[in-house]
Order: structure tokens, then sequence, then C-alpha cells
């Protein structure tokens, strides 16, 4: 097993540690970033008294450190949020949800025939589909058609509702070719 490269570091846009510390330890690829304070880039504390406030420069903090490594928040694997009182949780989760932005993609085993049927049948999806709950044409003119899925996605005792528009022209004996997909903002709200 070779060497990996280590390195420690305060990058630009955070405040700089004002204990023996580094924002993020970088051994190869990986990025372990430090715990973040609701302390903007000068040092100065961001929210007194509103947790809010306080998460959402946490997440900025992280939006830069990471934005320096030419990432984004969709690359965090895993965080940890430790809330003083439980009646903050659902503000902290807000600054969450405006700052985190999920994205999921899916390889289909199956003959080009047979995926072109179902994807098609834009009523019944919700039959074949886990986790659409309701899938309708909003719009047709034409070829050009308005497809809106509604869902969610569960984790442990957590609840994601999902909502999705999908415009597409379907072009006859051939698959749809897609000019725009848009995710509606999808938030992260646990329901316990």
């Amino acid at each position: 097993m070779g060497d990996v490269r280590r390195e420690l570091s305060n990058p630009p846009g955070v405040h700089p540690p004002q204990a023996h510390y580094s924002h993020v330890a970088r051994a190869g690829q990986t990025l372990y970033i430090s715990g973040q304070l609701a302390m903007d880039a000068s040092g100065a504390v961001v929210g007194v008294g509103d947790a809010r406030a306080q998460a959402r420069q946490c997440y900025a903090n992280l939006t830069a450190i990471l934005a320096h490594y030419g990432g984004r928040l969709g690359h965090l694997v895993k965080t940890t949020t430790y809330i003083t009182h439980w009646a903050y949780r659902p503000l902290v989760a807000t600054a969450r949800d405006a700052a985190v932005e999920v994205t999921a993609h899916a390889v289909v085993r199956a003959p080009a025939e047979l995926i072109w049927q179902t994807l098609t049948d834009y009523e019944h999806l919700s039959r074949f589909v886990p986790g659409i709950v309701s899938s309708r044409v909003v719009s047709r003119q034409g070829t050009q058609l308005i497809v809106e899925q509604r869902g969610g996605a569960r984790l442990w005792f957590f609840s994601y509702p999902i909502r999705v528009v999908l415009a597409s022209r379907e072009v006859a004996n051939l698959f749809p070719e897609i000019e725009g997909f848009r995710t509606f903002r999808v938030p992260l709200k646990a329901r316990l």
C-alpha cells in the first residue's frame, strides 16, 4: 500500500480557526472537514439566539470549503449535527433543506422496448416504479408533453417527499428526446 498524500488546510472564505486546528484534513482525494461554527469569514458570530441563521452559516462555511476543492454539498457523504435543544431541530432542518440538493441516478437493465412501454404509460407508472405515488400527464400538445410525478423515499424514520416534472417530446417509433428535466424543491423533512 502506497503512501497517501496528506495535508491540513484552512481554505479562504471561512473564518481562521481560533484554536490550533484545521478546517480540512485531506488524505488523497478524501476531505475530512472539521465541525463548523456559526462564524462568518471575518470571525464574527452569526445569528446569536437564532438556530436557523446559525445553521445557514454552518452550511455556507461547508459550501465555501467544498467549493475551494471543486466540490459542492452534494458531494458530502455524512454529516453530524449537534443541536443544544430538541426544539431547534426544525429550524436547523429548514436551513439544511435549503442548502442540500438530493440527486439520484438509476440504471435499468431491461429490453429497450419494455422500458419504453413502461415509461410512456404515464398514468400507471406508480404501479411499476417504487416510491412513485402518482404520475399524470399535465399537458399534451402534439408530441410535446409535461408529466408530473409525486412520491417519496424513506430512510429509517425519515420520509422525503419528491415532486418531479418532466418535459419531453415523443417521436414516433423512437425513444423520447428529453428536452428538459426539472426537479422541483425536494424538501428533506423528517416525519416522525
